[in-house]
């Protein structure tokens, strides 16, 4: 549970009942003791409530008075909004990033999460399901199909939903995460706050929006570029259809015109049904590939797995890079990994809205690419004769 989840409950459990217990609402929240006395000693440096011998009450005007304490105002209580679609480990890093700007400026964060899937074809990314995109795909020759990948597109409805409980809270701006492979929301333009799309791009159809997001394309292109230098020119690439994908993809390209990387080799953005990966890395293998990424983490650690299960070595064999980094780095041959600079996305996401609500005009509008990190570890240890 985050900090602004927390803060919340206590929030609530003192209006019900006029005071509460520390040990009381650390057993209901999950949580140590020491942590829920640091959140009441928060909150009551804010205003929010009085902190007492074992608890917290609520403040009254008049226990002000009696303490020598003004009154809240206002701008201790000012509060921005979040939009993420799940609290996964990816977005649970975006939300602590934002947290902390938020802290500094003495802002509260205020969580809203979608819950809509993150899988299918996204409108932020180049062309997902276009045969360019993925190329020759011999294990997977329906890649595109809607009939294959699902049903059609997410709509943004519960997006919209939430947006407008977090205005209705009161919220003086917005951080979103809209729904990826929806329809493009429109609606944003008649919002009445300042926000920021976070890990989502400028859509066109909407008017000029700020927007900070990893430079996924640069990222993969990170991760090419290191197997080129180490010899390969034969790699694979296998990617489960998410938001970042067909930037790896795009990211390939430019690998495969600037290195001279073999575009032959299998190349895979889709779902990873049942047999699926299995069946690229026979594809992968039966083409003489030396070198697979492979995106999200799991599927480069299966990928290594089942290498190992048929007594090929990594990286003496073939060599793996991950896009992610989530998990890369545990698994027996440590692999090498990308990383989005997750948290990073956060902090200045919510830095760039906190500087639009203190302008005194509306600035022209910016695009903020971060860069990736590239995380070198064993699995790609080896240099090979160039083809």
């Amino acid at each position: 549970m985050y900090a602004a989840q927390r803060h919340d409950a206590i929030l609530r459990r003192l209006r019900r009942r006029g005071s509460v217990r520390v040990v009381d609402l650390a057993e209901q929240l999950g949580v140590s003791v020491i942590t829920v006395r640091r959140d009441i000693a928060l909150l009551d440096e804010r205003g929010l409530l009085v902190r007492v011998h074992g608890g917290a009450m609520l403040r009254k005007p008049a226990e002000d008075a009696k303490r020598g304490r003004k009154a809240p105002t206002v701008s201790r209580l000012r509060s921005i909004g979040m939009l993420v679609p799940s609290t996964s480990y990816y977005f649970h890093e975006l939300v602590l990033g934002a947290q902390a700007a938020a802290d500094v400026q003495r802002m509260r964060l205020i969580l809203a999460i979608s819950g809509q899937a993150m899988d299918g074809p996204t409108a932020d990314g180049p062309a997902v399901g276009d045969p360019a995109v993925n190329g020759p795909t011999a294990d997977d020759p329906t890649a595109g199909d809607p009939a294959v990948d699902g049903p059609a597109p997410a709509d943004t409805d519960r997006d919209r939903q939430e947006v407008d409980r977090l205005i209705g809270l009161g919220v003086e701006g917005l951080l979103l995460t809209t729904t990826a492979g929806a329809p493009a929301p429109t609606w944003l333009n008649d919002l009445t706050v300042p926000f920021v799309l976070v890990e989502r791009r400028q859509p066109l159809e909407l008017d000029p929006v700020e927007y900070v997001a990893s430079d996924h394309e640069y990222g993969a292109f990170l991760a090419f570029r290191h197997l080129a230098a180490r010899g390969h020119r034969r790699i694979a690439v296998f990617t489960e259809r998410t938001p970042t994908s067909p930037w790896i993809h795009a990211g390939y390209r430019t690998a495969c015109r600037m290195f001279g990387l073999d575009p032959g080799l299998p190349q895979v953005d889709g779902p990873a049904g049942p047999g699926t990966l299995e069946a690229f890395l026979e594809a992968a293998l039966a083409a003489g590939a030396t070198a697979v990424l492979a995106h999200p983490d799991d599927k480069a650690v299966l990928l290594l797995q089942w290498l190992g299960a048929r007594d090929l070595s990594v990286p003496d064999d073939v060599a793996i890079v991950s896009y992610d980094d989530e998990i890369a780095a545990f698994a027996d041959v440590p692999i090498t990994a990308v990383a989005p600079p997750r948290r990073a996305i956060g902090h200045t996401a919510a830095q760039r809205l906190l500087s639009l609500l203190a302008a005194d005009h509306r600035p022209t509008p910016g695009h903020i690419h971060l860069i990736p990190a590239l995380h070198v570890r064993d699995s790609t240890d080896r240099r090979i004769d160039r083809f």
